[in-house]
């Protein structure tokens, strides 16, 4: 895998979240609002940048699948919920 940039790194720990809370993928349009400010189509191509580096499979049957591939950390909670949007270099709290 070839190194991430920082919005890549976002990108990732949201999906990584989201799945570890909802137990599904989310979809471009969640990833979009996860980031903040990108649009529907930035972030997918962000996940497909993603891909490119190995860092997460698309199950192309089913597009709402993302599979993680590596390990990226996830802050939580005081209540061990996870908190899968926090951007690089910021306070979890």
């Amino acid at each position: 895998m070839i190194g991430l940039t920082p919005r890549q790194a976002d990108a990732l720990r949201f999906i990584a979240g989201f799945r570890r809370v909802y137990g599904s993928s989310p979809t471009c349009e969640q990833i979009a609002k996860g980031l903040g400010n990108a649009s529907k189509g930035s972030a997918h191509r962000i996940v497909e940048c993603l891909e490119e580096r190995g860092a997460v499979c698309i199950n192309r049957s089913n597009r709402n699948r993302i599979e993680v591939r590596v390990p990226i950390a996830i802050p939580l909670s005081p209540e061990a919920e996870p908190l899968y949007f926090v951007r690089i270099g910021e306070s979890a709290l």
